[in-house]
């Protein structure tokens, strides 16, 4: 926690706790107790989870590092960044030069660009061995240049056989099946997908090309084994059907009423067919369940079977106070708790988990009961109320009181001034400490006055004086110990403008600030409202009341400066 220095107040300023966290004793607050360090490379960690915030890392040896093939973006540093590859710039180690590694199996060459290692070359962005030429034809196979091979030849690798349809099997180059050998190569025997090729006038084949219109007889279509073929073969076009009902004539996945229909295709090769299908249901009724078509219903929208309202996790088609059917949770204490139906408990009621105990505020699930957060109690009966009968639906802050060093949570039995501030005696003020929403009350009770010797301590931190004023205000409460004096009073926020008030009187609302050479200090006993603190010794009495500046903003003839 860091504290400010005592001579580093400057003269003037409006000094709030909030950026000076405990300073007046003051709790401090973080975003929650459950907020995660910020991790980052080279940080230590359990698994692969922890080094989650910094994408493409992941945990080796106890620290965040990045992936393999990923290094540490100098231009962003603590980030990841995709190593570069083949004939991409790269940095190898220097004294000025960050290194930038190459993807493996790359390196990075003399001239800082990625290249494949010596004795190797680059085909189709891999390293292969590079093999010199020779009288024997050989292959890159590895690490290793091995002789390319005939059909009958020996062989270890499939890549060594030089026909095309061949393989290296039982360690000799042969035909695959589906290809015979003929005149030193392997012919492949043309076959369609469903029935047989259409042959040409000799009785072999038909080949064709795809863009030479005419090229296949009527009721058949063009086949490229592979898309790198140059010509295919005719195959007989198989009359397509619908799963269930028939095709739209003229129609295809391009115009497809899709209300009623869907698109139904199959491609072979590089042919492709399509067609329009009927759909069991149209999609405004697009659920079926036992024959029927439904559509899906909103919760609380009428259905007739439970399928319409999978919307929300566990709802029910079911009968209403009216009778009516509408999608709800099941009957008893359950609720719709964001798209799930989950059961509802009260204060004091048996749970499984937090989301049960939402029917009151400020609840969670602690030892399989409803139970108040901590620092939390059940609301008090509302006065006149028979509080025998009277169950708490609510948590509510414990009660509090401020002091000089933060706040004091009250133990035990209190003094209720919510309904009237007169409850409180003449050494006690009414502090409202809480406002419900839900059932829009408010709670206050009696907290002791300040003295003299609390506003002292408020400037005390600082290494300054209270300033008082020259006379009691008739309207405020003092102990015994201020009958001498009281603080000087200032705003800490601005007023509102005096455009929101009703300007009748032609009068503007005033903001009130501090003597010149002194400072507005956060009063812990007020809202956004502080007392005047001078960087002296001694306690000054002020000869004057706190100067005012209109609450627009403009400077007032005194000397003071509103912050």
């Amino acid at each position: 926690m860091i504290q400010p220095s005592r001579a580093s107040v400057p003269v003037g300023a409006v000094i709030n706790p909030n950026a000076f966290p405990g300073l007046l004793g003051m709790p401090e607050f973080g975003i929650n107790d459950n907020t995660l360090p910020q991790i980052s490379l080279g940080a230590a960690c359990q698994n692969n989870f922890t080094c989650m915030p910094v994408p493409n890392s992941l945990c080796v040896e106890g620290k965040c590092q990045c992936l393999p093939n990923f290094y540490e973006d100098p231009a962003a540093p603590g980030m990841c960044r995709l190593a570069p590859g083949y004939s991409e710039e790269c940095a190898s180690n220097s004294i000025n030069t960050k290194v930038i590694p190459c993807r493996e199996p790359f390196i990075c060459n003399g001239t800082n660009m990625c290249d494949c290692p010596a004795g190797y070359i680059q085909e189709n962005f891999v390293c292969v061995k590079d093999c010199p030429p020779g009288d024997v034809p050989v292959v890159p196979i590895g690490n290793e240049c091995l002789p390319a091979r005939q059909l009958g030849g020996e062989c270890d690798h499939d890549e060594q056989c030089q026909q095309s349809y061949s393989q290296c099997l039982h360690k000799k180059c042969q035909c695959i099946a589906g290809a015979s050998q003929r005149d030193g190569n392997c012919v492949p025997v043309s076959q369609c997908p469903l029935g047989d090729p259409a042959t040409d006038g000799n009785g072999g084949v038909k080949e064709c090309k795809l863009d030479e219109a005419g090229a296949c007889p009527d009721d058949h279509y063009c086949l490229y084994p592979e898309f790198a073929d140059s010509k295919g073969f005719c195959c007989p076009r198989i009359k397509m059907n619908c799963p269930i009902g028939k095709p739209l004539d003229g129609r295809n996945c391009t115009d497809c009423p899709w209300a009623t229909h869907h698109c139904f295709s199959y491609v072979i090769g590089t042919y492709t067919e399509t067609m329009c299908c009927p759909n069991a249901c149209p999609t405004s009724q697009s659920l079926q369940v036992d024959g029927q078509c439904y559509s899906r219903v909103a919760f609380g929208g009428n259905c007739m079977v439970d399928e319409q309202c999978s919307n929300v996790i566990g709802a029910k088609c079911r009968a209403d106070d009216e009778e009516k059917t509408r999608c709800l949770c099941p009957e008893g204490n359950f609720s719709n708790y964001f798209g799930k139906c989950i059961k509802v408990a009260k204060l004091g009621d048996n749970c499984t988990r937090d989301e049960e105990c939402q029917a009151g505020t400020n609840t969670v699930c602690r030892q399989n009961t409803c139970q108040c957060y901590l620092g939390y109690m059940p609301e008090p009966a509302p006065a006149g109320s028979n509080t025998a009968e009277f169950i708490a639906q609510q948590c509510i802050a414990e009660p509090s009181c401020p002091t000089a060093s933060g706040i004091r949570k009250i133990d035990g039995a209190y003094q209720d001034c919510s309904d009237s501030a007169d409850s409180c005696n003449d050494k006690e003020f009414c502090r409202k400490w809480w406002y419900d929403a839900p059932t829009n009350r408010t709670y206050s009770l009696c907290c002791p006055a300040p003295g003299l010797k609390e506003y002292q301590s408020v400037c005390a931190p600082f290494s300054m004086s209270l300033i008082l004023a020259n006379k009691l205000g008739s309207a405020e409460r003092n102990t015994d110990a201020d009958a001498d004096g009281r603080p000087m009073r200032c705003d800490l926020a601005p007023y509102v403008p005096a455009t929101l008030f009703d300007s009748v009187n032609g009068t503007e609302p005033e903001a009130r600030v501090c003597p010149t050479g002194s400072s507005c200090v956060f009063d812990p006993f007020t809202v956004n409202e502080g007392v005047c603190c001078r960087s002296r010794q001694e306690t000054i009495v002020a000869q004057t009341e706190p100067k005012t500046v209109p609450a627009d903003g403009r400077q007032s003839t005194n000397a003071g400066r509103y912050v």
